[in-house]
């Protein structure tokens, strides 16, 4: 039992910064600047689906970049 929270902390710490990095520049998208007061309202899965939205959308952006290049 005591391990669970353990991993599951340690899984937020990581993430944490992660998402704090990508939410740093606010210049590639206004849309995440948006997004942020409604994740304050929002609860954790939609937090999570938003998150996993960003994701998708992030590398379907580096790959096609990569596909014009």
């Amino acid at each position: 039992m005591g391990t669970s929270p353990n991993h599951a902390s340690t899984g937020g710490d990581t993430k944490s910064p992660k998402q704090s990095n990508n939410a740093t520049p606010p210049r590639q998208s206004k849309s995440d600047t948006l997004s942020i007061p409604l994740l304050a309202d929002s609860s954790p899965k939609d937090i999570v689906v938003a998150a996993i939205i960003v994701v998708v959308v992030v590398v379907f952006v580096v790959v096609h970049s990569l596909t014009t290049t």
